[in-house]
């Protein structure tokens, strides 16, 4: 027989569960709206390519003007990090972009 405190993991599972699927649902319901949308797809995914672009700069930059410390590896790590997250953001939308195209 299940005791009272099976009984509350298996209910805290499925509310996590449920939130889970709300957010997920949340997400691809902004990108579906951003994928109908083709002005604001192209104003983000052009802020996304400057913000890759810049953050490779700064890594250069942080590269040849910070002494080799701590400091100028922390200041890479962020870059690259904005960096990534940027690129993946700007790829992301180009699938919706030739995904919008397929569809319409």
């Amino acid at each position: 027989m299940a005791s009272c405190r099976d009984c509350c993991v298996v209910k805290l599972r499925s509310v996590a569960a449920l939130k889970i699927m709300g957010i997920l649902k949340r997400v691809l319901n902004y990108l579906h709206e951003l994928m109908l949308d083709d002005k604001r797809r192209l104003i983000q995914f052009s802020i996304s390519a400057v913000i890759f672009f810049i953050c490779y700069a700064m890594i250069h930059w942080a590269d040849k003007n910070l002494p080799p410390s701590l400091d100028q590896e922390i200041a890479a790590l962020i870059f690259i990090t904005v960096g990534l997250s940027a690129f993946f953001w700007a790829i992301l939308l180009q699938v919706l972009y030739i995904l919008a195209r397929l569809f319409k």
